[in-house]
């Protein structure tokens, strides 16, 4: 818990039962190589074990404005889920802001069937407020329509679950140079903005998405506009990438020096 201490992360409410910790080992890949990634008995973990009754999530919600829940903790085991679906429910209640990322991971669920694992999202998605998530997950998960536009999709999961917003990346290549790029949106129930076309040079791609949905929470906490916080999450994804690790690692002095020297990074 040291290492969480020492990133300003608060460990009051860190329980301490079970075997041992969920670990994962990563083969970090370069160009055309990927990087793959090995869980170790991830589900026999004390977090994929422990019971909802094991958390304190009413004493833990009146010290806080808003939670974050990681869509993980649907696939993992029944307990985690039924934990993550009771945290979703109290925090509503306290009128707290909760927070959703997908998160899908197949191979998580290569035994659960495709209609299992998509009512536990839609038991979640009325509880939250705010989702992150790609056109994917929407549309091979939720089962909405695949020819759909970007922006009729997007509005019409917002509209569906009457949420606050939907947010993501999209990645592409840049035509004239052949370099992976990345955008970020962010729809609402009136329109879809999106950030900047940025470059990405990828040093470790992991944690790249919590980095955006990071900056995405932290300029709807500060109270800043769309604009400036999607502007804030885009940046601090593309740097990101180009560190190891996956915890974000830019200070908002480091974003805002990018952000005031664009024609060093943006693509026009």
């Amino acid at each position: 818990m040291a290492g969480l201490r020492q990133k300003g992360l608060h460990t009051d409410f860190i329980g301490l039962q079970g075997d041992h910790l969920g670990s994962f080992f990563v083969e970090l890949g370069f160009g055309a190589r990927p990087t793959y990634v090995t869980y170790q008995n991830r589900r026999a973990s004390s977090f994929g074990q422990a019971e909802a009754a094991a958390y304190d999530f009413t004493t833990a919600l009146t010290r806080v404005d808003a939670v974050h829940i990681c869509g993980i903790s649907l696939s993992l085991t029944p307990a985690t889920r039924t934990a993550a679906l009771m945290l979703a429910r109290q925090a509503q209640t306290l009128g707290k802001r909760v927070y959703f990322d997908f998160n899908f991971r197949p191979s998580l669920n290569e035994k659960r069937g495709h209609d299992e694992i998509r009512q536990a999202y839609r038991q979640i998605l009325p509880l939250c407020d705010f989702v992150f998530g790609s056109r994917r997950d929407l549309t091979a998960l939720l089962d909405y329509p695949a020819e759909a536009t970007n922006e009729d999709l997007y509005q019409r999961f917002v509209a569906d679950y009457d949420l606050s917003g939907f947010a993501g990346v999209q990645r592409g290549k840049d035509k004239d140079h052949g370099q992976g790029t990345i955008t970020g949106f962010w729809a609402d129930a009136t329109q879809v903005r999106y950030s900047n076309q940025y470059p990405v040079q990828v040093l470790d791609r992991i944690g790249t998405g919590d980095a955006y949905a990071a900056g995405i929470i932290f300029g709807r906490e500060q109270g800043w506009e769309a604009e400036r916080t999607l502007a804030i999450a885009i940046i601090n994804d593309v740097l990101a990438h180009s560190t190891y690790d996956d915890t974000p690692a830019a200070s908002l002095a480091d974003i805002e020096q990018v952000l005031q020297h664009p024609e060093q990074d943006l693509i026009r």
